[in-house]
């Protein structure tokens, strides 16, 4: 559609006289109706519809044909056109839509604390993140996925403290990481009812902070509970990094930095503390009157060792929307002292996944915690995949890829700023807007080829809905990349599907006069489910 676009945007620029950018051609109506259309005639003085008229008339080209319709100049794919479109998407398969930009773009996804457990939440932020990081590389930028684990801090004091008072000499169970978050709920539990342990609490932080040595074995030691189980989830959600970051690494230079900042001119004391003036937006604080620093300083630290280890020309933090000034304050800080990327930091900020019965809260328990939700998710698409095909081979692999793509996508197709409120049969339906739906789709594609036995060969096909699909790929590649909003991708994938639903319900392929044009036209709907699907972070099974 990129290509389309540009050459209609050039034609209509010579026809007029006037400059006409590719952004400026808005989708039509509907296929019937041309692939995009031109208000240019509005422009033109006299009266529009007779301008149009006039502008299409102009306009040549094999690619398309322009028509009038009413005061717009629609565009309209010529007969050979699907033909072109399935030839290029069968040779150039996974490259398909591929962009062309050079920066190379950082990504910071997923973040979970140890010695807390791993939930749904969670789970939004990290499918963004796969989704974003999938999508910008396939937009042509290089990516860098990085990960920040907070290891330090009251939350972990918290779980140790609960730990060594009420589980000593407890074998853990297999799951040490989950359990770990079940005590990091039951600590935050006993100090409410009992405040006085907090005293016992925050001497083992103090511990911990010192150096002492028992506390930091067990710390060290609990915190590969954790890790092993956040690798494990994201094994199966199918995220990769190339570095991981942890705080306990880099927490012991934020008062060189706050020493720098002051030296620089970009801090100052004021009443014992440090902070950066921002105004009018706001007040970074950067270490309290007490010498004690904060978040906000471990965030400068961080960027210190991104930026010096990659050098990104973007980079991209996915949090949540309550890190909003934050994040605003960090990228101001990061602009006045010095460093190149502050002027294209974004923040990927999201909306809370919330339970019905309203925010989930790790401290009090009331979590849908991931391994659940998963487990969840797998039975019921087992039991999907039973009852539609008993006699499938690797039912749970299938059901694998059923499920985790059906949890995945539900976090992806609402937009990041909106609030996901969880229900347990929304997420997991087989019906509607959903991964299995899409999935499905090219399911069908693959039975089709594999009933025919051969490949076919593009030739000129109506099939009009699906052939305009099929042509937006790389437009929507390019928006998503550029706007950072996967929810785009994902929505695009469900009207592909819809539209091969729609033409395998009417059309016949096997046996057809156009047989070979149309099992071409099947086997590039295959193409650009798959390439949509993988740019998602969900796995496109070829039975189901």
């Amino acid at each position: 559609m990129l290509e389309l676009k540009a050459e209609a945007a050039r034609l209509l620029s010579d026809a007029t006289g006037k400059p006409v950018s590719p952004e400026s051609l808005g989708p039509a109506p509907k296929p019937e109706m041309g692939f995009f259309a031109s208000r240019v005639a509005f422009e033109l003085g006299g009266n529009p519809a007779e301008k149009a008229k006039e502008v299409a008339g102009k306009i040549k080209s094999p690619l398309f044909t322009a028509k009038a319709i009413g005061p717009y100049v629609n565009f309209f794919p010529s007969e050979d056109y699907s033909k072109q479109l399935v030839e290029k998407i069968l040779s150039e398969k996974n490259n398909y839509g591929k962009g062309k930009q050079a920066e190379s773009v950082m990504v910071e996804y997923s973040e979970p604390n140890t010695h807390k457990a791993f939930h749904i939440g969670h789970l939004r932020n990290t499918a963004l993140g796969i989704a974003l990081s999938n999508i910008l590389e396939h937009a042509g930028h290089k990516v860098i996925r990085v990960n920040y684990i907070n290891d330090l801090g009251l939350h972990v004091a918290k779980t140790l403290w609960a730990l060594q008072k009420f589980h000593a000499g407890e074998e853990p169970p297999e799951n040490k990481g989950k359990w770990l978050g079940e005590i990091y709920a039951e600590a935050s539990k006993k100090l409410r009812e009992n405040p006085e342990g907090d005293k016992e609490v925050r001497e083992l932080l103090q511990k911990m902070d010192s150096g002492d040595a028992e506390a930091i074995k067990l710390m060290n030691e609990t915190r590969e509970w954790s890790l092993d189980e956040f690798k494990k989830i994201y094994e199966e959600l199918g995220a990769d990094f190339d570095k991981w970051y942890y705080e306990s690494d880099i927490k012991g230079e934020t008062k060189e930095i706050v020493k720098e900042l002051i030296g620089k001119g970009v801090a100052k004391v004021d009443d014992g503390a440090v902070i950066v003036d921002n105004s009018p937006a706001g007040v970074n604080l950067l270490q309290r009157s007490d010498g004690t620093t904060l978040y906000s300083t471990s965030d400068l630290a961080l960027a210190k060792h991104k930026f010096g280890d990659y050098d990104p020309d973007r980079s991209v933090y996915v949090v949540g929307s309550e890190q909003k000034f934050h994040f605003q304050m960090l990228f101001e800080t990061l602009k006045k002292w010095g460093f190149r990327q502050g002027e294209k930091c974004f923040h990927l900020a999201y909306e809370l996944v919330v339970l019905k019965s309203g925010k989930m809260k790790s401290r009090e328990g009331e979590v849908i915690l991931y391994e659940d939700f998963s487990k969840e998710a797998k039975e019921r698409a087992l039991k999907e995949v039973q009852e539609k095909n008993p006699d499938l081979e690797d039912k749970e692999g299938v059901a694998r890829a059923v499920g985790i793509g059906a949890i995945k996508y539900s976090m992806l197709k609402v937009s990041n700023t909106k609030t996901i409120v969880f229900d347990w049969e929304k997420s997991l339906s087989f019906e509607g807007e959903t991964a299995p739906y899409i999935q499905y789709a090219n399911v069908r594609c693959h039975s089709i080829l594999d009933k025919a036995g051969k490949k076919g060969k593009p030739g000129v096909v109506g099939a009009p809905e699906l052939v305009y699909e099929l042509s937006r790929f790389d437009e929507v590649v390019a928006e998503a990349a550029k706007e950072y909003s996967p929810h785009v991708l994902a929505l695009y994938a469900y009207s592909l599907a819809d539209a091969f639903s729609g033409f395998y319900t009417k059309q016949q392929v096997i046996g057809s006069k156009d047989e070979a044009a149309l099992l071409a036209l099947v086997g590039a709907a295959s193409v650009v489910l798959e390439n949509t699907l993988r740019l998602l972070g969900i796995e496109a099974p070829r039975r189901m």
